[in-house]
């Protein structure tokens, strides 16, 4: 999903020397007199920004009166400036609720530009699981589209419970289970393990032979995070 969001144009970089001189001076009306709005701009003072738009006035007369001699001088005040008019444009860009209005406050000409925007994993699938060495079990699910990372459930002896789901903020929530009211005890050792390092493949170590092990896997990224995979299992050789 794309949406459009808006941010600087950064035209000025076309402008004649005259107009980037005009435009300069507007960002830093607009920027150091709206400090409710501009509070931490990346060059702190109003006279250190006009101090480089001010070098820039002086090589491009000395430019324009003094010939090619001048040039190169004229060149870097022009650079310096294009980089600090930049920075600016970048640090409006990032403040919190940036908007056509603000960025207008600024000085600067807003445009569009589109952003794609993350979308919840789909759930993993296609879970293929495969023995290590003695007591060590190796699960892996399939690349999911979107995903940045993957967690792992395995649990011991029995499936998780009816009443254990992800919710759809990616969160482990357990309810009252009420299907069973036998359940069947669970073996000894290690009962549950989570594995939330981000690779697709695990690796769980120290399992208990002749124990089936139950796993689930989960994909997420900024968007959020899928509902459980569905389970599979193997005994632990």
């Amino acid at each position: 999903m794309t949406a459009f969001v808006s941010h600087c144009s950064l035209s000025y970089h076309e402008s004649g020397p005259n107009e980037l001189e005009t435009f300069a001076h507007s960002i830093s009306t607009g920027i150091y007199g709206n400090s409710g709005t501009f509070a931490s701009p990346p060059v702190a003072t109003k006279t250190a920004f006009d101090a480089v738009v001010e070098t820039y006035h002086e090589k491009y007369e000395a430019y324009k009166n003094g010939g090619k001699d001048q040039k190169g001088a004229y060149s870097t005040a022009r650079t310096a400036l294009i980089a600090q008019l930049d920075t600016t444009a970048v640090y409006v860009d990032e403040l919190p609720g940036v908007n056509d209005d603000m960025i207008q406050l600024a000085g600067y000409v807003p445009t569009k530009k589109g952003e794609s925007q993350a979308v919840t994993p789909a759930v993993p699938s296609v879970i293929k699981i495969t023995r290590g060495v003695t007591t060590q079990l190796l699960p892996e699910c399939a690349a999911v589209a979107g995903a940045t990372f993957y967690g792992c459930i395995c649990v011991a002896g029995q499936p998780l419970p009816a009443g254990l789901t992800m919710n759809a903020n990616g969160q482990l929530v357990v309810a009252p289970d009420n299907s069973n009211p036998n359940p069947p005890a669970p073996p000894k050792g290690v009962v549950l393990i989570i594995d939330v390092n981000k690779a697709r493949k695990k690796k769980f170590i120290d399992l208990t032979k002749g124990v089936d092990y139950y796993f689930y896997f989960y994909a997420g990224n900024s968007a959020g995070v899928s509902a459980l995979s569905e389970v599979q299992v193997l005994m632990c050789g």
